[in-house]
């Protein structure tokens, strides 16, 4: 079972590796077990997913996303790692993609045709 220590109480959650947060101010040992607790629903909608390329295998979510979205899903890596997406030169790929998937979206709704600018 995975453990999550908030404020010394160990909590049993998933079935993995063990997490203990040490240290860790309450509000964030809070969210932490919230996300661990969340459990998604089907979604009928467009979805990005923009994962680092530079990842440990199990926190590929396309496979998760396939299952939950009913609706248009892309997925795409972004080269670097968890904090260097959103950063130069990796946050340019990432705005050019949310770019395009925001005009596919706008299209879809208006009948037109609109493309992304290059």
């Amino acid at each position: 079972m995975l453990g999550l220590a908030v404020k010394g109480v160990r909590l049993a959650l998933l079935p993995s590796a063990r997490v203990t947060l040490q240290n860790t101010h309450p509000t964030a040992a809070a969210l932490e077990l919230a996300a661990y607790r969340y459990v998604p629903g089907p979604f009928d909608g467009a979805v990005l997913s923009l994962q680092p390329l530079e990842r440990v295998g199990v926190l590929d979510t396309s496979a998760s996303w396939t299952e939950l979205v009913k609706g248009d899903l892309t997925a795409h890596d972004i080269p670097g790692a968890h904090e260097t997406i959103l950063k130069a030169p990796f946050v340019e790929m990432a705005g050019r993609l949310i770019g395009e998937k925001l005009c596919r979206i706008e299209a879809t709704a208006t009948g037109s045709s609109l493309e992304a600018e290059e």
